[in-house]
C-alpha cells in the first residue's frame, strides 16, 4: 500500500490551494493539493479530512474544518505537523459558513477561535485543552440590527472586521469595525462598529456590477483590497476591471492608497486571504499581482497591478479540482520573511537609465537630420506607403521640428482594425496593430487618474464613461473630443451605442440598462436625453460584456442569455422588441460573452461559452428574424471586443476563418480558428481548447 496517499505533500513556504471532494459512495474521500511552485496537483485520501469541508485557513498554518453532515462539529488541522484537534460540538450551530479568526496558534494555551455568523459570535476557548475546551456565544448587533461580519483578521490584540448591518429604511450600511476579546472569565466582547469609513466609499461604484472586498494582514499592516467587476458569468468567472488597495495607518487611523505591492503577491479567498513574495514563491506567482479564488467556483483569477491585466488561470493545465465541496483554499505553512534582494530593483534602475540614454541619442540624431527640409509632396508620397500607425508616428516626429506644418491626409484604406487601450492611469491612449506589431501612443491628460471605461466604438470614435457620470466621446486619430449633457437616469452599468459620428447633427446615442429595461437616447438635433420604457413583461437583461451594433437604421443589443433586442424608429416613434436567441437552455446557462458584428453585409452573432469551451457563430436574417448557424466566415475574419466588433476581408487564405479576441498571452493576440476549433496565439504554434491562461485588458476595444 502506498502510504504517501494518506499524508499531505511536503509543503514549503510557497502557496498551495487545497480542495476537499465530497463523494458519499466511497469510504474515504479525496483531497487535491495544488502546488503553485511546482505547477502540479497531488490527489490524497487523508482520513482527518474525510467528510469535512474547509471553512477557512489561518496565518498560523492551520485549517478550520467542519463536518458536512453535522454543522456543529468543528475541528482544526495542521497539514505540516499533522496535528488534529477535535473541538466540542457547537450547540445550535447555524448552517451558514462562518468567518473565522484565531487569536494565536491553536496549540497554544491563550488561543481563542472566533466564528462570526449573522448577528452571532461564537468563541472556542483554548482548542488545545481537550475536555476543558468550551464555547461562549455573544450577540453582535448595532442599533438593534444584527451585524454580519464578512471578513476579519487578528492583529496586536484586536480583531479588525469588514461588516454590515441592515438599515431600517432599507439597504445595508458597510463599516470597518474593531473588536476585542477580553481575558476575563466571561471572555466578553467589546465592539467598535465604526472605527473608520470603509475605503471603498472613495470610489464611485456607479459603473460597476460587482464589488469584491477583502482585508488581510501583511507583516503587521492591515490592507484593504477592493476589486471592481463589470461582468460575471453563471460559472463564476469574473472580468475584473480595476483593483484598489489601501493600508491602514494605525497612528492616524486613516487609509492610505497603495499603488504597488512591490515584491509581494496577495492571495484572496472567502476562506481566508494571505500573501507571499512573488517571483520566488512559485512558477505561477508574480510579484505585484493579486490572485483571487471566488467562493463556490473553481477558477483562479490573477490581476496584475502594473497594467491592470486580468487573466484566467486553471490555475495550471495539470491541476484538477473540479467537483470540490469547497472553493480552493489558500494555504501557506509559514511566512519566512526574507531580506529583499536589491538585485532586481538595481537591474530595473539600470534598464531605466539605459533607456533614457538611448532616447537621448535618438533625439540627437533626429535633431541633426534634414527632415524639416523635405518637401511636403515627398512626405505625402511616403505617407501613401505607410501603415496608419506609422503614419501617425511620422506626423508626431515631423511636427517636433515644424509645429506649424500642415500634414497631408492619409489616403490608404485601413484593411484591419487596430487595438485601442488606455494605459498608465488613463493618461495615455495606445493604438496597436498586433498583426504588424506597430504602436502609436498619445497623451490623454483629461482622463488622467479618472476611472474611465471604453463603452463603445464606431466610425473611429470612442464613447467613454468617465468617473461613472460623465459621458464623453474621443477620436484618437484627430484628437477631437466632446462631452454629452449629463443625465441622472443613466447608471454606469449600461450598454451603449451611437449611429454615426458623435459630432454629426444626425447622430443618435442609445444607452440601455437593467432587467426591466430603461432605454435612454440622445438625438444630437434636440441636444437632450429622452427615455423609453418598454413593456415590463418583455424581459431583457442588458449585457455589459457584449458589443452592440447599429445596423440598417436600427440599434441591436444582446442580453446575458443571448436574446436580441432591437431599438428602432418606426413612423417617427421609437420601438423596442426582443427576439429569442438560437441557443438551447443549457447553452444560455454557460454563455460567457456574445458579440454582434456585420459580416459581408449581414448581422452576425458570436457566442462564446464558459471560457471558450465552445464558440458558435450565427447569421441573422433580419427580415425573417431567423438564425442560421455558420461554420465558415468565407473570405473574412472577425475582431471582437465588448465595446466594438468588426469584420475584415483577408487576402491570405491561410489566415481566414479567424476570430480575433481582445485577449492575449503575454503581448501576443489570441484568436479562435473555425478550421481547428481551437484558440491560437499570433506568432506561436501552440494552441489551446479554452481561454485559461489568457489575459484581458479592461480599457480596450478594436477601432
Amino acid at each position: 500500500m502506498d502510504e504517501s496517499k494518506f499524508t499531505p505533500p511536503v509543503m514549503g513556504n510557497a502557496p498551495w490551494l487545497i480542495v476537499t471532494h465530497a463523494n458519499r459512495k466511497k469510504a474515504v474521500e479525496k483531497q487535491t493539493f495544488c502546488s503553485l511552485s511546482e505547477g502540479k496537483s497531488y490527489i490524497k485520501t487523508i482520513v482527518d479530512l474525510d467528510g469535512k469541508s474547509i471553512v477557512a485557513s489561518s496565518r498560523f498554518g492551520w485549517l478550520i474544518l467542519r463536518e458536512r453532515d453535522n454543522v456543529g462539529m468543528y475541528s482544526v488541522w495542521n497539514p505540516v505537523t499533522l496535528q488534529y484537534l477535535l473541538l466540542p460540538k457547537l450547540p445550535d450551530a447555524p448552517e451558514q459558513r462562518p468567518r473565522c479568526v484565531f487569536t494565536s496558534a491553536p496549540d497554544t494555551e491563550a488561543c481563542v477561535l472566533v466564528l462570526f455568523f449573522e448577528g452571532l459570535v461564537c468563541l472556542c476557548i483554548n482548542p488545545n485543552a481537550g475536555g476543558d475546551c468550551r464555547w461562549i456565544r455573544h450577540r453582535l448587533e448595532h442599533d438593534g440590527e444584527s451585524v454580519s461580519v464578512t471578513d476579519a483578521i487578528f492583529l496586536n490584540g484586536f480583531i479588525y472586521a469588514r461588516a454590515s448591518y441592515k438599515l431600517r429604511e432599507g439597504g445595508y450600511k458597510l463599516m470597518f469595525s474593531r473588536l476585542k476579546v477580553s481575558e476575563d472569565d466571561l471572555y466578553s466582547l467589546s465592539f467598535e462598529p465604526f472605527l473608520l469609513e470603509v475605503p471603498g466609499h472613495l470610489i464611485n461604484f456607479n459603473i460597476y456590477v460587482i464589488r469584491l472586498e477583502h482585508i488581510l494582514e501583511v507583516s503587521g499592516v492591515v490592507y484593504y483590497v477592493h476589486m471592481l467587476v463589470r461582468h460575471e458569468d453563471d460559472m463564476g468567472n469574473y472580468d475584473i476591471f480595476k483593483a484598489f488597495i489601501w493600508r491602514l495607518d494605525m497612528s492616524a487611523m486613516s487609509w492610505i492608497r497603495v499603488e504597488s505591492l512591490g515584491d509581494r503577491a496577495f492571495l484572496l479567498s472567502d476562506c481566508g486571504s494571505t500573501w507571499c513574495y512573488g517571483g520566488v514563491s512559485g512558477a505561477l506567482v508574480e510579484k505585484n499581482t493579486i490572485y483571487l479564488v471566488a467562493s463556490g467556483y473553481h477558477t483562479l483569477h490573477s490581476y496584475r497591478l502594473r497594467d491592470d491585466n486580468c487573466s484566467f488561470l486553471s490555475p495550471h493545465p495539470s491541476f484538477h479540482w473540479s467537483g470540490g465541496s469547497n472553493a480552493p483554499t489558500w494555504f501557506i505553512s509559514t511566512h519566512c520573511i526574507r531580506t529583499i534582494d536589491r538585485f532586481f530593483s538595481i537591474q530595473e534602475e539600470k534598464m531605466e537609465v539605459s533607456e533614457k540614454v538611448k532616447n537621448a541619442e535618438m533625439n540627437m540624431r533626429l535633431s541633426n537630420n534634414l527632415l524639416s527640409e523635405i518637401h511636403i509632396d515627398i512626405m505625402s508620397s511616403i505617407a501613401d506607403h505607410l501603415h496608419l500607425l506609422d503614419y501617425l508616428n511620422l506626423c508626431v516626429a515631423y511636427q517636433n521640428f515644424d509645429p506649424k506644418m500642415t500634414w497631408a491626409k492619409w489616403r490608404r484604406d485601413c484593411s484591419f482594425p487596430v487595438f485601442a487601450s488606455l494605459k498608465n492611469k488613463n493618461d495615455i491612449c495606445e493604438l496597436w496593430d498586433p498583426r504588424e506589431n506597430i504602436v502609436h501612443s498619445f497623451n490623454t491628460p483629461h482622463l488622467a487618474d479618472h476611472l474611465t471605461t471604453i463603452e463603445f466604438c464606431n466610425n473611429g470614435w470612442l464613447l467613454l464613461r468617465v468617473e461613472g457620470y460623465s459621458l464623453q466621446y474621443l477620436n484618437p486619430f484627430t484628437k477631437e473630443r466632446g462631452t454629452y449633457p449629463s443625465s441622472h437616469m443613466i447608471p454606469g452599468n449600461a450598454s451603449y451605442a451611437f449611429s454615426t459620428y458623435p459630432t454629426s447633427s444626425d447622430c443618435v446615442t442609445v444607452a440601455i440598462t437593467g432587467y426591466n429595461v430603461i432605454i435612454s437616447y440622445f438625438e444630437a438635433a434636440t441636444n437632450e436625453w429622452e427615455y423609453h420604457y418598454p413593456d415590463e413583461d418583455v424581459k431583457f437583461w442588458a449585457n455589459y460584456n457584449s458589443s452592440p451594433k447599429y445596423y440598417d437604421g436600427a440599434f441591436y443589443f444582446l442580453d446575458v442569455k443571448g436574446n436580441l433586442g432591437i431599438f428602432e424608429k418606426v413612423e417617427e416613434e421609437w420601438c423596442w422588441d426582443v427576439y429569442p436567441s438560437p441557443l438551447t437552455e443549457y447553452e444560455r446557462l454557460t454563455l460567457y460573452s456574445c458579440y454582434l458584428v456585420e459580416l459581408d453585409g449581414q448581422l452576425t452573432c458570436v457566442y462564446i461559452h464558459h471560457l471558450g469551451r465552445r464558440v458558435q457563430v450565427f447569421k441573422l436574417d433580419v427580415w425573417e428574424l431567423h438564425w442560421d448557424k455558420l461554420h465558415d466566415l468565407g473570405e473574412h475574419v472577425l475582431f471582437l471586443s465588448s465595446a466594438s466588433s468588426f469584420s475584415a476581408f483577408e487576402k491570405d487564405i491561410t489566415k481566414r476563418n479567424r476570430i480575433y479576441l481582445s485577449r492575449f498571452v503575454g503581448d501576443k493576440n489570441v484568436y479562435y480558428s473555425l478550421d481547428t476549433c481551437r484558440f491560437h496565439t499570433l506568432g506561436e504554434r501552440d494552441s489551446r481548447i479554452d481561454l485559461y491562461g489568457t489575459s484581458s485588458q479592461p480599457f480596450c476595444c478594436w477601432i
